[in-house]
Order: structure tokens, then C-alpha cells, then sequence
């Protein structure tokens, strides 16, 4: 079978290529042989990565139609399309038009040509939001119903795509793809609470549609610099700073000149090294999505800042919702409260995270390895 797979690749977003990852192994359990091909910001970089064809990816309601199509960028994504027996939207939050017109079109367009080429339709992973405008509402209701299969990474995500079509068929749920990949043992968990503490911080900056972006991302740096400089004046701690994308990277450095002369080190935004990184950690603060699920399937008790509903969705599925906080109205008391009262019962919310995040790892790949073989049966 020859698969072409698309979503928000090639753009050194940790969590978008754990994605991908997670989707490519998938195939690969249920057709050895399968012929893959990925639509990629990077084609060279993810070919190297993940050792799978790539092509440029392209939006022409974004870079114009001239450069879509004059320059040549759109007719390679055509053939590639009409070379592949399905087309595979491979996760993330991508059933939204919050982020505008262009963008909706954008991620959409080429499953459109895909469904004209008469090919199967499948996505795994998929987040789904209330439409905001009546063309969203359009867009995302045919997205909805070209597919002939759509995994939901979350109940909530599948309960609102069942409420925009009604009878919606051929659609399921399983947890996130990236519990699927492979994971460093969590070094020994302690419960001693005067021996030095390894808290790790993942910053995000925040999407400039955000409400009060520039104020946001302030407040975000100031109240988590309050709370680690109070931390620090009572024990020992070593702060790492876990970037998850390269545009992290300068918010992480402006809260390492915050933190001033507290120990800080800043970890490369490369998916093992934050791996291993998170393994040595006795406690997370995370903002972007991916960063709770690294900390999650490690077995790391994490404080989630919530910046958008798919986080909120990830700490109810485990059943710790009171560990996730909304950036809105965050708070120096609420996040040391939280830190501390975790901090005391590392060792109990250690066991449930890694249970549950294994029981999500065996969910996800039942799922799509179910779907992807009743497909190559049709």
C-alpha cells in the first residue's frame, strides 16, 4: 500500500514530529513493506529523520497563488496524491478555524483533491474544536464526512464532531498517538522532601491569535519566576527549561535571565534529549500539550498551564484536573500549592500516570492498527 501523510511537519515542533513518528510506526506494524510518503515545511530534514519519501508542503491561500502555482510548489503535492492509495491526516488539534480562512483552507484543501482522486481518507490523532464562523462550520463538515475513517484523540473532540453531523459514521477514539512511541524508564521516585529537587519547565509561546498575547506571555514568564525564586529560597532545586519547539527557545532563555543566579540549564528542543531529560525530573510544569504527554508516559507528576481546551482534555482523561491551571488567571499561590501538594504524593501520581499512559499506548495502536487493516481489506 502506498500512503501519503499530512499534517504540520518539518517546522521543528517536537510534538507535530512525535506525530508523525507515532504514525509511520503504525503503518509500518500493520504493512511491513508500505510504501510512505510525507508532506513536510522540511522534506530533506524529515526524509533524514524518519527515512520516508517527503514532499514540500504548500499553502496557497497563505503564499499566494502565483507562488502555489506559478512557482511550481502545488503540482508535486498533486502527484503525490495521486500516487497514494490513502491519504492520512496524521494528528494534532487540526479541526479548528480559530486560527482564520486561509489557515482552514490551508490544512484542508489537499485532503479535498484526495477525496476528488477518489482515495481512502483516514486521520489518527485528531483534535477537534467548535467552529467559530459559518465557513468553518462548512469546511470542517465536509472534512468530516469525506473520511472514511477518523481516530479522535479525545472523547470530547468526538462528541463535538458527532454534534456538527449528525449519524456521523466511521469514527472512534483512542488517546494520543505519541503514548505509542518508546519511552525512558522514570529514574527512582522519591518522596524525601529536603533532598535536592530536579523541576523541569516546557514554556510556549503562546499563538499570537491568543486574547492579550504580548500581556500573557509576560505574565506567563513573571508568575512562573515568582514561584521558582520562592521555591528556590527554601531547598535545593535544579530548574531545566524544555523547550518544545525553536520558537520556545528565546521565551525559555527570557525566563533563564529572570531566574538570574538559581541553577538553570536549557535542554536542546530534540525529542530524546528531552526524553531523557524529563526521565531525571521529580516534577513538571508544562504549557504546551505534547510536553504533559512526555512527562505523562515517563511517569513525571506535571502541572499543566492551560493555553487551549486540548489541555484541559489531557489532564481530565487521566483523571487530574486539578493539576491543570488556566494561563488566564494564573496565579503564584495556586501553582506553588499545586507543586507542593504533588510533590508529597510523587510516588502514588507517578504509578497512575505510567499506568495509564501504557493502557493509552495499547489503546491507540488496537485502534489504528484495527482501522488500518479493515481498510486494506476494502
Amino acid at each position: 500500500m502506498r500512503y501519503l501523510i499530512d499534517g504540520c511537519y518539518g517546522d521543528t515542533n517536537i510534538g507535530d514530529e512525535c506525530l508523525l513518528d507515532s504514525t509511520i510506526r503504525v503503518i509500518r506494524k500493520n504493512d511491513s513493506v508500505a510504501s510512505i510518503c510525507v508532506l513536510s515545511d522540511d522534506p530533506k530534514e524529515t526524509s533524514d529523520k524518519f527515512k520516508v519519501s517527503s514532499i514540500q508542503q504548500c499553502n496557497p491561500f497563505g503564499t499566494s497563488i502565483y507562488g502555489a502555482v506559478i512557482k511550481s510548489k502545488l503540482w508535486p503535492i498533486i502527484q503525490s496524491i495521486r500516487n497514494c492509495d490513502t491519504f492520512i491526516l496524521g494528528g494534532g488539534e487540526l479541526f479548528r478555524d480559530d486560527k482564520g480562512l486561509r489557515a482552514t483552507l490551508g490544512m484542508f484543501y489537499r485532503m479535498e483533491i484526495a477525496k476528488y482522486l477518489g482515495k481512502k481518507l483516514l486521520a489518527f490523532g485528531i483534535g477537534m474544536q467548535e467552529p467559530q464562523h459559518w465557513w468553518g462550520k462548512l469546511i470542517l463538515n465536509s472534512a468530516l464526512k469525506s473520511h472514511n475513517h477518523i481516530i479522535f484523540r479525545s472523547i470530547v473532540a468526538q462528541r463535538i464532531a458527532n454534534s456538527q453531523v449528525k449519524q456521523l459514521k466511521n469514527n472512534s477514539f483512542a488517546p494520543d498517538p505519541v503514548f505509542s512511541l518508546d519511552w525512558p524508564e522514570l529514574k527512582t521516585v522519591h518522596n524525601d522532601t529536603t533532598r535536592k529537587i530536579h523541576l523541569g519547565i516546557a514554556v510556549k509561546a503562546l499563538n499570537q491569535s491568543h486574547a492579550n498575547y504580548d500581556a500573557a506571555c509576560k505574565r506567563l514568564l513573571h508568575v512562573l519566576n515568582l514561584v521558582c525564586q520562592s521555591l528556590a529560597s527554601s531547598r535545593t532545586i535544579e530548574f531545566k527549561l524544555l523547550p518544545f519547539s525553536s520558537t520556545d527557545v528565546q521565551l525559555s532563555k527570557q525566563l533563564a535571565n529572570l531566574l538570574g543566579d538559581l541553577d538553570v540549564k536549557i535542554i536542546e528542543p530534540i525529542a530524546d534529549d528531552l526524553k531523557r531529560s524529563i526521565s531525571k525530573l521529580d516534577i513538571m510544569i508544562a504549557v504546551p500539550l505534547h510536553a504533559s504527554v512526555f512527562s505523562f508516559a515517563i511517569g513525571v507528576p506535571t502541572v499543566g498551564i492551560s493555553y487551549d481546551s486540548k489541555v484541559h482534555r489531557l489532564y481530565d482523561s487521566f483523571n487530574c484536573t486539578e493539576h491543570c491551571l488556566s494561563v488566564n488567571d494564573l496565579s503564584k499561590s495556586k501553582l506553588i500549592f499545586t507543586i507542593k501538594k504533588m510533590l508529597l504524593n510523587r510516588p502514588t501520581i507517578s504509578n497512575h500516570l505510567l499506568q495509564t499512559s501504557k493502557s493509552s499506548k495499547h489503546e491507540f495502536e488496537r485502534e489504528a492498527l484495527r482501522v488500518l487493516s479493515s481498510q486494506s481489506e476494502i
